[in-house]
């Protein structure tokens, strides 16, 4: 499952993207979703994973809104942003770096 689930991911096509897309929309609607401590805690899992598979379909906008929305229902607080930098002092190229504030 989880092969298929890349392959399909890795090769998107329009009827991946729009399946992907009715997919979520519902899930998100759904009344368990919305309900309760439970029901915030599988929104959160649910637009986690539409996130990640957004930004593998190559639409970071709808992946940029799916994290928002998962980090507000978790209640987390906090700022990525990117910086160049070496990771050790022996490194002698600077590579690119998420750093996350809170």
């Amino acid at each position: 499952c989880a092969r298929l689930y890349r392959e399909v991911l890795l090769a998107p096509s329009i009827q991946v993207y729009d399946a992907a897309l009715e997919s979520f929309a519902a899930a998100v609607t759904m009344p368990a979703v919305v309900a309760g401590e439970r029901g915030r805690a599988l929104g959160v899992r649910l637009h986690t994973e539409a996130a990640v598979a957004f930004d593998l379909l190559g639409r970071h906008d709808l992946c940029r809104s799916h994290t928002s929305a998962a980090m507000e229902l978790a209640r987390m607080a906090c700022t990525l942003t990117g910086a160049l930098g070496k990771r050790t002092k022996f490194q002698t190229f600077t590579t690119s770096h998420l750093v996350v504030t809170t």
